[in-house]
């Protein structure tokens, strides 16, 4: 056969390795809530801790989404009822806590940003605040990683612009 020893990709191969990543992560997702069950039972930390809330402990509704995502709403009914005990001591302390009011809420922030968002109601401004706030987080996370990441980011006109390195660029390897 003419080029038989040549691999190709095929709809039958790509289907076959995404299904395989998809149980793989699938996997890794149980084993994430099997060591923090708290993660199915997201709450509204900004309410109780404004932005200063406690790292790893809690998951707020936005971040909820793509783990409510992936699992579906039977799924996430059935972790919920199964690590409803295990996941206790978090959800009390954070039951334990007061309420903040809105303008607590937002003096809590306390790193300079502007947002001309005054005529909006205090959910769309809250959530221009979190969506910064987590935006600065990994892009902090992204510049001290060890290492230098393939790619570059930039802003310009007002817009991210990423640009990928080619791996080992610039290196003369001749002699």
């Amino acid at each position: 056969m003419k080029g038989g020893n040549k691999s190709a990709v095929s709809h039958r191969a790509t289907s076959y390795w995404l299904e395989l990543l998809t149980e793989g992560l699938e996997c890794l997702l149980d084993f994430a809530i099997a060591n923090h069950p708290q993660a199915v039972f997201p709450v509204d930390v900004y309410r109780k801790f404004g932005f200063n809330e406690p790292i790893g402990d809690l998951i707020d509704q936005y971040s909820f989404v793509p783990i409510g995502a992936a699992l579906g709403d039977s799924r996430s009914a059935e972790y919920q009822r199964h690590y409803r005990t295990q996941a206790t001591p978090a959800l009390q302390f954070y039951e334990a806590q007061a309420d903040l009011s809105d303008d607590e809420i937002m003096a809590s922030r306390t790193d300079a940003g502007s947002f001309d968002d005054d005529e909006d109601d205090f959910e769309t401004q809250l959530f221009h605040r979190v969506t910064a706030s987590k935006a600065h987080t990994r892009a902090s996370l992204l510049a001290l990683s060890y290492g230098s990441p393939p790619h570059s980011l930039k802003m310009k006109d007002g817009k991210l612009e990423v640009s990928m390195r080619t791996p080992n660029a610039g290196l003369d390897r001749s002699g």
